[in-house]
């Protein structure tokens, strides 16, 4: 489904009409939303159905200001529940799925106003406890960031932000244009548990100040081979050492380097085929009892990157939707390349990553350059000595227990805490590898693989250069895993 949100400001003028004719044409809206018509009754009717949308309700405009609209395909089963000059409510049956709420919101300007309205819109929220999404024009702001003008934050904008944190509302954040005017976009935590591939898309402003909002209510899907994933919740499960032990026993080779690639292969198949038999999806397999509690907790945890402490007060579903958070945030829909074009296919957006960093960091023209003497060597040689000698186990062992357990895993996907877990049945095999690199001064190319992962470099990226590369590797391997 996909919900078209625009502030117009009139639909007066044959321009106006012309531009949301295209705009509905390139989007292919199942619902329209329209907020400032400025226009009679008779008028909408005319233009809404030669866009072929026959069902609608509408909030005629006061003298040369408002006018309010909903419309909707014949195929969506909708049902008007609340219908004033600031919000129109819908119940939206969905087949199949859970019954939902779409509000459209014309938010009011004024102090006063905005009280009485968000004061409405939690009288909303008690006659109807399900998943609901907000989509429209509130008339504030949640941060200066939000403001191009960085005038800060106001009164009323604080009375919005304290009214969406009572009514848990969150962000669908747009890949593109930050600065709309002062349109926010805010899903009730629930309905984006319901639709967590949900994505909102800003269009270009066109004849009105204001940019046309897109919402796809369940995103593109993307049909992308997943690597293994170590789940920490695993570990709270006793079968899982049972499983890590078998799987670890049953591989060996002379070369130990070699011997361990071969360990964690077999252990990456046993763990995989275990969740999918016995420990099963989490989610589906949650029970009322505390161990299940602490294991879903473990996972969404995990998930979420919060560095939050487990013993603490424990609150599932936020470490869930901390989790949908990130995913959204990581997630890159569509960038614009170097020529300033925007690419949102999967394959143009990594092959203009590709081309960039390729520019970036190959250089045919560099020479080598002699650095011996650039730094006066300031270390004895009974300290050098000290940093090159092989460790012994206790060392080894220390140093992984002092990583973070749920930093992000490399190519193997198994966390710090995997070694922590299990280490009686993988800690001897760890132990001989690093020691082997040691004395050998080799490391095989699989256990020395890196991930690339691209970080935003800025809170609002668009661009590729608003990104940049770092590596992640094994635990064994990477010096930044504290």
């Amino acid at each position: 489904m996909k919900i078209f949100a625009w502030n117009c400001r009139g639909l007066g003028q044959a321009s106006t009409i012309r531009d949301l004719r295209a705009l509905l044409r390139s989007s292919v809206p199942d619902c329209l939303i329209l907020m400032e018509t400025k226009v009679n009754v008779s008028t909408l009717q005319n233009i809404l159905t030669s866009l072929n949308f026959p069902r609608h309700i509408y909030v005629p405009h006061i003298g040369l200001a408002g006018g309010f609209c909903v419309a909707w395909q014949a195929n969506l089963d909708m049902e008007p529940i609340t219908l004033n000059k600031h919000i129109v409510s819908i119940l939206v049956f969905s087949t199949p799925g859970p019954l939902w709420l779409l509000s459209a919101i014309y938010g009011p300007c004024s102090y006063s106003a905005k009280k009485v309205f968000w004061d409405s819109l939690s009288s909303e929220a008690d006659r109807f406890p399900g998943a609901w999404l907000l989509i429209g024009d509130f008339n504030g702001i949640c941060s200066s960031s939000d403001c191009s003008s960085n005038r800060g934050v106001d009164k009323g904008s604080r009375l919005m932000i304290k009214a969406m944190d009572n009514l848990g509302m969150i962000y669908i954040l747009s890949s593109r244009f930050y600065f709309t005017w002062s349109n926010r976009r805010n899903g009730r935590k629930r309905w984006w548990g319901l639709f967590p591939n949900a994505s909102i898309e800003l269009l270009p402003q066109t004849s009105s100040d204001h940019n046309p909002q897109v919402l796809s209510g369940f995103g593109q899907q993307c049909s992308v081979k997943r690597p293994f994933r170590f789940e920490a919740a695993w570990v709270e499960d006793q079968r899982s050492f049972w499983e890590v032990n078998h799987a670890w026993g049953s591989r060996t080779h002379p070369n130990p380097p070699t011997r361990l690639l071969n360990k964690f292969q077999a252990t990456w198949l046993a763990l995989s085929q275990w969740n999918k038999n016995q420990f099963g999806n989490i989610q589906s397999n949650i029970k009322a009892t505390r161990e299940a509690l602490a294991m879903e907790e473990i996972h969404w945890f995990q998930n979420s990157r919060l560095k939050w402490q487990l013993g603490g007060d424990r609150c599932t579903r936020f470490f869930f939707l901390a989790a949908l958070t990130r995913r959204k945030f990581n997630r890159i829909d569509c960038i614009k390349d170097d020529a300033g074009n925007w690419l949102s296919t999967r394959d143009q957006i990594g092959e203009a990553f590709m081309q960039h960093f390729l520019s970036v960091y190959d250089n045919p023209d560099s020479t080598d350059i002699c650095l011996d003497n650039l730094i006066t060597a300031s270390i004895s040689n009974e300290e050098n000595s000290a940093l090159i000698r092989i460790p012994d186990g206790d060392e080894i062992r220390t140093t992984i227990f002092r990583m973070g357990s749920f930093k992000v895993a490399g190519p193997d996907g198994l966390p710090a805490l995997f070694f922590k877990s299990y280490w009686d049945s993988v800690g001897e095999d760890a132990v001989v590898v690093v020691r082997d690199f040691f004395v050998t001064g080799n490391l095989h190319p699989s256990i020395n693989s890196t991930n690339i992962v691209l970080v935003p470099k800025i809170k609002h990226p668009t661009s590729i250069n608003h990104y940049h590369p770092i590596a992640v590797r094994t635990r064994l391997v990477d010096p930044d895993s504290h």
